[in-house]
């Protein structure tokens, strides 16, 4: 008996130490990778910089002020409503921020599972690019948006209720992961076009496009979204009772829970502002012609 916990103490003692070298590797790893991108990318962003000629002359006289700009947003009602869909949506994702890394790492016991995780989203992703032009003018866009969010709840509805503990469960998930990256695909590509849409309606509204302030929105849109996926993820963590040391999870469940239905809810939310959103593509066709017809006749 004694022999047997020594060895055991001799096993333990030796992955430990195994564990913390991997550790250690692992830091140093991303520490020089880090400066090794850093240092590539440096001289090409100064090439750039350097080699980069402006072409159209700017009104130096007549700069807008940043709380100018900021007037302009909040005349913007379109464009407000696409920053809220956006933000309501922050948590669409989740699955495949910090969460989803920890559901394969401590519920599947293989966090290499979690590359697979990400990449099953890439084929509807690519289905969804084919998809964009032939339903925006089917349906318009902003009927495209909502449909594709509201399908994507419904998938997460699926996926929550089937569950995760057997294998034709995770076969259907990966099938409800590979459906997801539809909505998802459809929302980077046309929330550009959207937002594009709103610059002509601040226009016709003002008079100033404001291309700057509006398509910094979609910046702030994918911070949010970022931000929120991390923080849900991070959270989870907590609720489902993640021990790092040990590699326990008290509450798989939980964790489960907090994935995907903070997904579904996400998917659900960001297509209701969209209802009161009213810039048809007719409408928009319409303004721009107005917009046209006004500068003829300052000419």
């Amino acid at each position: 008996k004694t022999a047997e916990e020594a060895a055991r103490t001799f096993i333990g003692t030796v992955m430990d130490s195994s564990v913390q070298a991997n550790a250690d590797t692992l830091k140093w790893t991303y520490f020089i990778c880090c400066v090794v991108f850093v240092v590539a990318a440096m001289p090409m962003f100064f090439y750039g910089f350097k080699n980069t000629k402006e072409h159209i002359t700017a009104d130096t006289e007549n700069i807008p002020s940043f709380t100018h700009n900021l007037k302009l947003l909040f005349k913007n009602k379109e464009l407000l409503l696409i920053v809220l869909s956006g933000i309501l949506g922050g948590a669409r994702m989740v699955y495949s921020y910090t969460g989803g890394l920890y559901f394969a790492k401590y519920v599947l016991q293989n966090e290499g599972l979690y590359g697979i995780i990400t990449l099953l989203v890439v084929p509807g992703g690519l289905v969804a690019s084919v998809l964009v032009p032939w339903m925006s003018k089917k349906f318009t866009k902003k009927w495209s948006y909502i449909v594709v969010h509201l399908f994507g709840g419904v998938v997460m509805t699926v996926m929550y209720f089937v569950g995760y503990d057997a294998p034709w469960k995770m076969a259907i998930c990966a099938v409800g992961l590979v459906l997801l990256g539809i909505p998802q695909g459809v929302n980077n590509i046309i929330t550009y076009a959207m937002i594009g849409d709103t610059v002509d309606y601040l226009e016709w509204k003002t008079g100033e496009r404001g291309e700057g302030i509006c398509f910094a929105m979609q910046t702030l849109i994918n911070k949010i979204g970022m931000a929120v996926g991390a923080f849900i993820g991070v959270m989870s963590m907590s609720i489902a009772g993640i021990n790092t040391e040990t590699g326990t999870v008290e509450s798989p469940n939980a964790l489960w829970n907090v994935l995907i239905l903070s997904g579904v809810i996400s998917m659900f939310a960001c297509a209701v502002p969209m209802f009161f959103y009213t810039l048809t593509e007719k409408r928009q066709r319409e303004m721009v012609a107005e917009i046209e017809a006004r500068k003829a006749a300052a000419k």
